[in-house]
C-alpha cells in the first residue's frame, strides 16, 4: 500500500501522518508504555 492509501484507510491527512512520525517515530515500545502510564 502507498502512504496515500494508508492515510485514506485511516481517514487522516498525510500531513497528520508526517507530524505523528516526527513526534513519535523514534519511540521504542518501552517509551510508548511509559507515555501511556504517564497519561493514565
Amino acid at each position: 500500500m502507498s502512504l496515500g492509501e494508508v492515510c485514506c484507510h485511516l481517514k487522516i491527512a498525510e500531513s497528520i501522518w508526517h507530524r505523528w512520525l516526527a513526534q513519535y517515530g523514534g519511540m521504542t515500545a518501552d517509551d510508548a508504555k511509559r507515555l501511556e502510564e504517564f497519561d493514565a
